[in-house]
C-alpha cells in the first residue's frame, strides 16, 4: 500500500449519488451482521464464511468505482462525506460509540482489500465492540498489531481532545492526510494519539520481560467465579433468537432490503438444520417470529412482503422438506404436539410434501402429519387437490380418509369425482367419507347402484334411504324397474324396497301398488320377493294411501298376494 496521505477531493454529499450512500449503508448493515455471526459461532462456521464472502463483495463492488471508502466516527453515528450511514445509542456493544470510545475518528478502506484482511478487521471490531471494566487492549492497539495494508485510521490519544465544536466530516478533512496505515512499520498506537515519553529501553543483555511465576497463573475466588459465570452465559446464549431479534430490527429500523434479505437466507438454513435434527422447539420459534415479522412488513412496505413470501414458499419446496422424512423414529411420542404446531405454520404448498411422507413414516407420525395436511388443507386446497389427483392407490386411500375433516364445495366435488377411480378400496373409501360428511348428491351416486361391488350397492342404498328426497325416490324406482336380480340377491332387492318407503312420498305408490296386486296370472299363486318388497315399502311409507294399497291385498282372492300382505300388516278390525 502506497504510504501517501488520502485526500478528500470527493465531491461534497449534496452531489454525491444517492445510491452510493446507500451502498455504504448497505456495507454497515452486512459489517454489524457479520459482526455478529462472528459473536455466536467459530469463524470457520458456514455461517460465519458466508457472512465474510458477502461483504467482503460489497466492499470490493464499491471500491471498484470509489477506489477509497471512508467512514467518519462520532460518538453515536457513522458518517460518509458528512452523511449519516449508521447511526444507535452511544453505549458499550455499539460499533460507532466503540470505535469513538477508543479515539478512533475515521477509518479508510482502500481499493485492494483482500478478504483475509476484512475478517480480520470484523474478528477486530467484533472483539473490542464491548469492554469491561479493565480490560486489556482496544480497537486502536489491535489494528496497530494487525498491520492490514488496505487499511488507513485516524485516532487521538484521548477522546476529549476533539473539539465538539467540529463534526467529524469537517475534522475528517485535516486528519486524513495524516492518516495511519495499517501496515508499512507506521507509528504505533501511542504515537498516533499523541506525545508520550518515549519508554526506557533496556540495557544490552537485561531481560525484557520478567519471569512469571506459576502462581501468578493461579485464579483467586472472585476470578474463577466471574470466569464461570462468563462460561455460564456463553453456554446459555441462544443465537438463533438474537438472529432473529436482528432480522426484527432491521425491518423496523434500518429498512436496509439487502440485509433483510440475507438474514432471511440466514433463516432459512438454520430452519433447515433444525427440521433435519428433529429440534421443534428451534424450528418453531423461527417460524412464530417470521410470521410476526410478515405482519410488521405490511408497514415496511411490499419489498419486505415479497421477501417474506418467498422465504416461505422456499420452506415448502421438496429440497427444504426431505429434512423431515428421516429420524422420526428418535422422536418420542411427547414431541407430536410441538411437532404439529410447527409444521402448521408451514404454508398450504408444503402439503404436495407432506403428504408423500404419510406412506413412509410409522402410525404415531401419520396421525400427527395427517391433522397438519388438514389444517394446512383449510388456508388452501388448491395442493391437497393436486396432492390427490396425482397420488397412486397406496396414498390416495390415506388421504381420502382425511376429506371426513374438511370443509368446502371443493372437496365436496374432489370426493365425488375420487368415487370413480377404477380401484375398489379407493371407491368404498370416497364413499364412506361422502356418506360421513352428509354430502348429499344422489343423483351422481346413482350408477353406483350398479357397481360390481356388492358392499358399495349397499352402501348406496342406505345412503338414498337418509333422507325423504324426491331425487332419490325417482333413482330407487327406476333402479327396481330395469334391473334383474337374481336369486342371491334377494336381500339386495328388498334392501332396495326399504330405502324406497323410507326415502319415497305418494309418488312411489303406483309402482308399488302395480308390483303388489299385479302380476301374470300364475304368478300370483306363488311367492315373489318383488310383491314382499313392495308390501315392505308400503308399510314404511306409512300413509293412508299405503295402508290403503295394503288393506286390499289383504283381502285378495290370489293366495300369494294375501299372504305376503298379511305378513307385513294386520288390516284395521282384526
Amino acid at each position: 500500500m502506497s504510504g501517501e496521505p488520502l485526500s478528500m477531493t470527493q465531491p461534497p454529499p449534496t452531489e454525491q449519488p444517492a445510491k452510493d450512500f446507500q451502498a455504504v449503508r448497505s456495507i454497515i448493515s452486512s459489517l454489524l451482521l457479520t459482526m455478529k455471526m462472528f459473536s455466536l459461532y467459530a469463524e470457520d462456521h458456514a455461517h460465519c464464511q458466508r457472512a465474510i464472502d458477502r461483504l467482503q463483495a460489497e466492499i470490493e463492488a464499491f471500491l471498484q468505482k470509489k477506489e477509497t471508502l471512508v467512514l467518519e466516527v462520532g460518538s453515536n453515528q457513522l458518517l460518509h462525506l458528512g452523511e449519516v450511514v449508521q447511526q444507535g445509542p452511544a453505549k458499550d456493544g455499539e460499533l460507532a460509540f466503540a470505535l469513538f470510545r477508543d479515539g478512533v475518528m475515521s477509518l479508510a478502506l482502500t481499493q485492494g482489500l483482500e478478504r483475509e484482511e476484512t475478517r480480520i478487521l470484523v474478528r477486530i471490531l467484533e472483539r473490542y465492540k464491548s469492554l469491561p471494566a479493565g480490560a486489556e487492549g482496544d480497537i486502536v492497539t489491535a489494528l496497530w498489531e494487525a498491520e492490514l495494508p488496505h487499511l488507513e485510521y485516524q485516532a487521538v490519544d484521548n477522546i476529549l481532545e476533539v473539539d465538539g465544536s467540529s463534526s467529524p466530516y469537517e475534522d475528517s478533512q485535516d486528519w486524513l492526510g495524516s492518516m495511519s496505515p495499517g501496515g508499512d512499520g507506521g507509528s504505533t498506537p501511542h504515537e498516533i494519539r499523541g506525545a508520550r515519553e518515549d519508554p526506557v529501553q533496556p540495557e544490552e543483555g537485561e531481560r525484557r520481560f520478567p519471569l512469571l511465576q506459576p502462581t501468578l497463573l493461579q485464579l483467586t475466588e472472585d476470578e474463577a467465579r466471574n470466569l464461570e459465570e462468563i462460561v455460564r452465559i456463553e453456554e446459555n446464549r441462544d443465537a438463533t433468537q438474537e438472529i432473529l431479534n436482528m432480522l426484527a430490527d432491521v425491518l423496523k429500523e434500518e429498512r436496509d432490503e439487502d440485509v433483510f434479505s440475507y438474514v432471511l437466507d440466514y433463516m432459512v438454513e438454520e430452519l433447515r438444520e433444525a427440521f433435519g435434527r428433529k429440534d421443534f422447539d428451534i424450528s418453531l420459534r423461527i417460524l412464530k417470529t417470521l410470521f410476526h415479522i410478515h405482519k410488521l412488513c405490511r408497514e415496511a412496505g411490499p419489498w419486505a412482503v415479497d421477501r417474506v413470501r418467498n422465504f416461505l414458499l422456499r420452506i415448502s419446496e421438496p429440497d427444504f422438506l426431505n429434512g423431515l422424512k428421516e429420524g422420526w423414529a428418535t422422536v418420542p411420542g411427547s414431541q407430536m404436539a410441538k411437532a404439529r404446531e410447527v409444521l402448521v405454520f408451514l404454508p398450504p404448498d408444503s402439503i404436495l410434501q407432506l403428504g408423500t411422507m404419510l406412506c413412509e413414516v410409522a402410525v404415531p407420525v401419520r396421525a400427527m402429519l395427517a391433522d397438519v395436511i388438514v389444517m394446512l388443507a383449510a388456508r388452501d386446497f388448491r395442493p391437497f387437490e393436486e396432492l390427490a389427483e396425482a397420488a397412486d392407490d397406496e396414498l390416495l386411500a390415506m388421504l381420502v380418509p382425511l376429506m371426513v375433516r374438511m370443509e368446502g364445495e371443493r372437496s365436496a366435488r374432489l370426493l365425488l369425482k375420487i368415487i370413480w377411480k377404477p380401484s375398489e378400496k379407493i371407491r368404498k373409501e370416497a364413499l364412506k367419507a361422502v356418506i360421513l360428511r352428509r354430502l348429499w348428491a344422489p343423483k351422481t351416486l346413482a350408477p353406483l347402484l350398479s357397481d360390481e361391488s356388492a358392499y358399495i350397492r349397499q352402501l348406496v342404498v342406505r345412503y338414498m334411504s337418509s333422507k325423504k328426497n324426491d331425487a332419490a325416490e325417482a333413482i330407487l324406482i327406476d333402479h327396481l324397474k330395469k334391473t334383474k336380480f337374481s336369486k342371491h340377491n334377494g336381500e339386495e332387492l328388498i334392501a332396495c324396497f326399504k330405502a324406497l318407503g323410507k326415502c319415497g312420498s305418494s309418488e312411489s305408490i303406483p309402482f308399488l301398488r302395480d308390483t303388489l296386486l299385479k302380476g301374470g296370472f300364475l304368478s300370483r299363486f306363488h311367492d315373489s320377493l318383488r310383491r314382499r318388497g313392495a308390501a315392505i315399502a308400503l308399510l314404511l311409507l306409512n300413509s293412508e294411501e299405503s295402508r290403503g294399497v295394503l288393506e286390499k291385498a289383504c283381502r285378495s282372492r290370489f293366495p300369494a298376494v294375501r299372504n305376503v300382505a298379511l305378513t307385513v300388516y294386520k288390516p284395521h278390525g282384526e
